[in-house]
């Protein structure tokens, strides 16, 4: 894991697909829509939001699905400690109640919770990044 493009107060960091967790489904029409922008644009713009902890994806499972049918081994990350007070938890679905522990125990476990289930806000603007394709083809991937 190497950081790259340090932030003021988030880094993004290189992360291997093959030790990531993520806690919901995604939607297969909406990463393969994700897998012709980032073709097109040759470059990866926006990080997936990681606990560090426990390496269960708390954002962006559309965008790591994305990398995983481009063949890609590592993905920008912003590595965080969840729960983290600069973050808030929310369900994207009326009627769910979700907090960081459902967040968590679904990634571990492996039982997936619905796409869109939780929905990550953060207090704070999270920095993009520009990283080339090729870059990201490293080991590990799905």
């Amino acid at each position: 894991m190497s950081s790259i493009y340090p932030q003021k107060s988030r880094n993004i960091t290189l992360l291997s697909l093959a030790g990531l967790r993520p806690h919901e489904e995604h939607d297969n029409a909406h990463a393969d829509s994700l897998v012709q922008s980032i073709n097109v644009a040759g470059e990866w713009t926006t990080p997936i939001i990681v606990d560090r902890g426990t390496n269960v994806i708390l954002d962006g499972h559309h965008r790591f699905a994305a990398a995983d049918k481009l063949g890609l081994g590592l993905i920008p990350a912003i590595l965080v400690d969840y729960p983290d007070p600069e973050i808030s938890v929310s369900s994207w679905r009326s009627g769910i109640e979700i907090g960081c522990r459902d967040v968590i125990k679904a990634g571990v476990s492996g039982r997936l919770l619905p796409s869109k289930t939780s929905r990550h806000a953060f207090n704070e603007a999270l920095p993009s990044c520009g990283v080339p394709l090729h870059a990201l083809a490293g080991a590990g991937g799905g």
